[in-house]
């Protein structure tokens, strides 16, 4: 499955960018992109607050530096524990199989019901906001 646990040879592999097909850099930028929507949504809100003129750029940037850390985070958890590509299996490794999260986290029906709580969140963010 490319799961090989923390290895240094898989860190060193995945430590540097290796843009392939259709892998350039705007449709890996397109993955963090969800983050700002996240943003906009709560400063969408500002009439339901007390003192906006603080309280918005203190939760703007708390929530741009609390979404790269935590993307950064994933980022590198699964490039410690997860080779890019797997030969003999093209659907397996970070390249290819983009659920692998779930196989890497200790109990899997945690990671779909976060999923799915997540999905919601924005959902709601999006017709509320």
């Amino acid at each position: 499955m490319g799961i090989t646990g923390y290895e240094k040879s898989t860190v060193e592999r995945n430590a540097w960018p290796e843009y392939r097909d259709r892998n350039i850099f705007f449709a890996v930028f397109a993955v963090y992109f969800p983050a700002a929507t996240g943003v906009l949504c709560g400063a969408n809100r500002s009439g339901e607050l007390i003192n906006p003129a603080v309280s918005i750029p203190k939760g703007t940037i708390a929530a741009v530096f609390g979404a790269a850390a935590s993307y950064a985070f994933v980022a590198m958890i699964l490039g410690s524990v997860v080779k890019p590509r797997v030969t003999g299996h093209p659907d397996q490794g970070l390249e290819h199989n983009y659920l692998i999260i779930g196989d890497v986290c200790p109990w899997t029906p945690l990671y779909y019901v976060g999923m799915f709580i997540a999905s919601i969140q924005e959902t709601n963010g999006h017709a509320i906001g």
